[in-house]
């Protein structure tokens, strides 16, 4: 006879209790090491999203760069495609930052722009007819615009009359009273 040859079922070890930890004589790394920058934690670097606002803002600040729309900042200023800027900020982050940019670009301009204004004030004053009339157009809002109303002919009444089904005599008539009270005949 053969001997049979069985295997015992494995049992499972039972789990080790956790042995308490004995302090290591080795001191911790201090923060200083992990991040090299002495008493700081954290990452090195800013965040992607941060160090973005830095360059829109750097970009939109400065007077010499012309205006881009969101698509070309992205590309020519970030470097990213658009929709990776889309991922980065929503468009209420962009508009805020786009405002950021603009109020430091005007404060960079500040000077200048007081400048600008006191020569055209300067030329005003010594009559300049344009300057007299820019001056008016920047500072007392002045505009030369102006509402031409057109009014249609007779013939134009008649055949709309007939058109909506009313006696053309009936329509003309009540259309002048009713632009000789304010309104707007229909």
């Amino acid at each position: 006879m053969t001997a049979k040859k069985t295997k015992k079922a494995a049992k499972p070890t039972p789990k080790k209790k956790a042995a308490a930890k004995k302090p290591s004589s080795k001191p911790k790394a201090s923060a200083a090491k992990k991040t090299g920058r002495k008493g700081v934690t954290g990452p090195k670097t800013p965040s992607a999203a941060l160090r973005h606002r830095m360059r829109l803002l750097d970009y939109m600040a400065d007077p010499d760069n012309p205006p881009l729309n969101r698509s070309k900042l992205a590309e020519l200023v970030l470097k990213v495609n658009r929709k990776t800027l889309y991922k980065t900020f929503t468009p209420a982050d962009l508009a805020e930052i786009e405002a950021e940019g603009l109020s430091l670009r005007r404060a960079r301009l500040s000077t200048t722009s007081a400048q600008v204004d006191a020569s055209l004030v300067r030329q005003a004053l010594d009559g300049d007819v344009s300057a007299i009339k820019l001056y008016y157009q920047r500072f007392e809002g002045f505009s030369e615009k102006s509402t031409v109303a057109v009014e249609p002919s007779l013939d134009d009444l008649r055949a709309l009359a007939i058109a909506k089904g009313f006696e053309p005599e009936e329509y003309i008539a009540t259309y002048f009273q009713v632009r000789s009270k304010g309104g707007r005949p229909e």
